[in-house]
This record gives structure tokens, sequence and C-alpha cells, in this order.
């Protein structure tokens, strides 16, 4: 069920912790590209806003062709009070990766 019409179901909305009755309650659909930091470290940001009640992670695939199968990184870090995004540096990034961040439930 989708019960304020956004992009978001109403479970994905409870992991999120957003309201699944007010399409304003949403998290956004995009997040700023990774930035290349050098030496194989990469920084990330999660989706906002983010909520102290829920982690965020990064996952990570090497393989965009077949059946595609995201690695969780297991950074698990709280959001923020202020709605803040989170931020991440990957190290030992491989060559050919492509990464994505999310929310799950603690």
């Amino acid at each position: 069920a989708n019960l304020d019409n956004d992009w978001l179901n109403n479970f994905q909305e409870y992991v999120a912790n957003t309201v699944p009755t007010n399409k304003n309650s949403v998290v956004s659909e995009g997040v700023p590209e990774p930035v290349p930091l050098g030496n194989g470290v990469w920084e990330l940001q999660s989706p906002v806003p983010t909520s102290t009640g829920r982690v965020y992670d990064v996952w990570r695939t090497t393989n965009l062709m077949g059946q595609i199968v995201w690695t969780p990184l297991n950074l698990g870090r709280a959001g923020y009070a202020n709605s803040n995004p989170v931020v991440f540096r990957v190290t030992n990034a491989p060559d050919a990766a492509t990464y994505r961040t999310g929310v799950r439930l603690p």
C-alpha cells in the first residue's frame, strides 16, 4: 500500500522513519554522486532525512550484468536528530564497483 501516493510504499516509509500518510514526508530520491578522495577512498552520503532511530549503511556490487548482488559493507551508522545526511568514507575500494546507500531497521 502507498497511502500518500509518493514513491515509497508504507513499509519502506516505516523503515525510513517517514510518515506514510503525508506525501511531503519522504526520503530523497537522489543523493550526491560519490566523491573520490584518492588512494582508493570514496565519500558517500545517505539519503535524507535521517533519523536517530534508524541505521544507515553502504552496499557494493562489482557486477551490474545478470544477477546483481549487493553486499553490505556493514558500516552501520545512526542518523541525526536534525535529519542531516550520514557521510561515509569507503576505503580499499575496488577499481570497478558501484555503491548505494540506504536505511535499515536497527
